[in-house]
C-alpha cells in the first residue's frame, strides 16, 4: 500500500463509545420506511422512538432470516454494560428459527444454573468484579464451602464462571452482555401482565 494511503480504520478497534456511535450510524443508514401496520401489530412495551429506530432494521434482517415451520424472524440482543470498573458492549442479531430449533439441554442447563438466588447473586457480583472463595462465602452469608462449590460447579458447567487462577472466580467477559440481556428480559417477563 502506498505511504499516502492509510488502511481504513476498524470500528472495533475504537473505544466502546465510538463503537456504539458507529453502530448507531450504521443502523440509521439501514432504515427503510417503516410498514406502519406491521410495526403496530404486536407492540410489547417498547418506546415509539426505539420502535422507529430498530424495527426497520429487524424487518430488513428478517428478509434474510431462515424460515422454518417452527417460525422465523430476528432478535436483536445488545447492551452497553458499565458495572463497577468493568465495561462490556455487544450487539448480535439472532434468528428466531435458531432459537426455536435449538436443543433443549444447553438451554435448560443455563436456566437451571441461574434459577437459584445464591447463583444469581454470584453471577451479579462477578459482573462487577472477580471474587475469591472467601468473598463469595461472605456474599452468600457464610454457607458451607460445600454449598458454595455446589453453586460454582453448576455455574461453571453452564459456562458462566471460570477460574483464571486458583481460588479466584470470574464471569467470562464474552458472557457478560448475554447474561445482562437475559436478566433484563427475565425482569420484563416477571413484571409484564
Amino acid at each position: 500500500m502506498p505511504p499516502s494511503q492509510k488502511p481504513a480504520a476498524n470500528p472495533f478497534d475504537a473505544t466502546v463509545e465510538a463503537r456504539l456511535a458507529a453502530l448507531e450510524k450504521a443502523v440509521a443508514a439501514l432504515q427503510p420506511a417503516p410498514d406502519a401496520d406491521a410495526t403496530r401489530q404486536h407492540r410489547s412495551g417498547g418506546s415509539e422512538e426505539t420502535e422507529h429506530a430498530i424495527l426497520p432494521v429487524l424487518q430488513q434482517r428478517d428478509k434474510k432470516a431462515r424460515k422454518t415451520a417452527q417460525g422465523s424472524g430476528v432478535v436483536l440482543v445488545g447492551a452497553l454494560v458499565r458495572a463497577a470498573s468493568r465495561q462490556y458492549a455487544d450487539v448480535r442479531f439472532l434468528e428466531v428459527a435458531d432459537a426455536l430449533d435449538a436443543p433443549d439441554a444447553p438451554i435448560t442447563t443455563l436456566l437451571d444454573a441461574l434459577s437459584s438466588a445464591p447463583r444469581l447473586g454470584i453471577v451479579r457480583h462477578l459482573l462487577r468484579q472477580d471474587a475469591t472463595r472467601a468473598e463469595l462465602l461472605a456474599l452468600l452469608g457464610q454457607p458451607s464451602v460445600g454449598q458454595l462449590y455446589h453453586h460454582l460447579n453448576a455455574l461453571q458447567h453452564a459456562g458462566l464462571v471460570v477460574q483464571p487462577r486458583r481460588g479466584v472466580f470470574r464471569l467470562p467477559p464474552e458472557r457478560a452482555v448475554p447474561v445482562v440481556a437475559l436478566l433484563a428480559l427475565a425482569q420484563v417477563l416477571s413484571t409484564s401482565p
